[in-house]
């Protein structure tokens, strides 16, 4: 049996902001959040740990480099078996492998994705000669998305351009990922994604990557875009997701694991979201998008996922980088 233990100060729940609050968690779950319970014993600030919704795990060190920075639970989309199964105490949420242009069955690819241990599938979708040779044709995405929502689990789809976006769409994927940015992103995109109540992931902080190069030919205006992009879709109302695309690639702009979230969540914050909804789209607004029911939220029943920051990321998004203390299932990650 695991300790039971309060924590009082000010807290985050997922939604909102307690000044003063106590929470119990016992044998590694939340059992309440009481608010105003006597005076707060520390200048902490408690609330989820951080969702990275879109990283490429490779080495079984950038685990640590994401909890280290307040990451209890990150969206992979290569980590192999072996490093999965090291029991690292991250949760690793992980579609394994990535349908492609060459993709000739999309049922097929659905079954492979779930019998490799995939709890979501993610597209890579990309108008040629871009990053791929091939676009992954209409009829595959369409059986893809499919058969996917057939069996419970959520499509994210990487497209960078607005055909690739549009697409997506098309196809009913659950999540667009990453931004336009060789175009304005046009309003009425935006609508369909609203209308379609999907959700949208920038990783804005890649798309900048790009321009710096600048990779792929992309040019400086086009992060300007990509910043329109985030703005158009946040005042539209669709939910703005963190991912931060961490990886050690050298085909991609190398993004590091952990310390990028912090950058991530302070670029959009620039972007013009205000910070409690950024926070919500590094926690809440990502579990309930992918549905990862037991995390996301201090709540009663919940995993007991949480972090501890000194200072106030609601009000200034930078002390996000201040990272006191972890807890992943009730427990104090060294």
């Amino acid at each position: 049996m695991k300790e039971k233990f309060t924590v009082n100060c000010a807290v985050f729940d997922g939604e909102k902001v307690y000044e003063n609050a106590t929470v119990t968690v016992e044998n590694g779950i939340i059992v309440s959040l009481e608010e105003g319970c006597g005076k707060a014993e520390s200048d902490l600030f408690l609330m989820p740990g951080l969702i990275d919704g879109h990283a490429h795990i490779s080495q079984p060190q950038q685990l640590d480099m994401l909890v280290n920075r307040g990451v209890t639970t990150v969206c992979d989309v290569s980590v192999s078996k072996e490093i999965r199964d090291m029991g690292h105490k991250i949760n690793i949420h992980t579609s394994h492998i990535s349908a492609k242009g060459d993709c000739e069955d999309g049922a097929g690819h659905v079954e492979k994705t779930i019998a490799a241990g995939g709890d979501f599938i993610k597209l890579f979708i990309e108008i040629p000669p871009a990053m791929a040779p091939r676009t992954i044709p209409a009829d595959i995405l369409a059986d893809i998305v499919d058969t996917a929502h057939q069996k419970g689990l959520k499509v994210i789809s990487h497209a960078a351009s607005v055909p690739a976006q549009q697409m997506a769409i098309d196809a009913g994927v659950d999540i667009l990922l990453h931004t336009a940015m060789r175009t304005a992103t046009p309003k009425e995109l935006v609508q369909q994604v609203l209308d379609k109540k999907l959700a949208f992931m920038p990783t804005i902080l890649m798309m900048k990557e790009f321009t710096i190069e600048p990779f792929r030919d992309y040019e400086e205006i086009g992060f300007e875009y990509a910043c329109n992009a985030v703005k158009l879709f946040y005042d539209m109302g669709v939910p703005v997701l963190v991912g931060t695309d961490a990886n050690d690639s050298k085909f991609v702009p190398a993004i590091e694991h952990g310390s990028s979230m912090a950058v991530e969540m302070e670029m959009l914050a620039d972007c013009g979201i205000p910070v409690l909804d950024v926070l919500k789209g590094a926690t809440s607004l990502n579990a309930d998008v992918f549905g990862m029911d037991s995390i996301g939220r201090i709540a009663p029943g919940k995993k007991a996922d949480f972090i501890l920051v000194k200072g106030r990321p609601d009000k200034n998004i930078s002390d996000i980088r201040n990272i006191e203390k972890v807890f992943i299932g009730g427990e104090a990650v060294e």
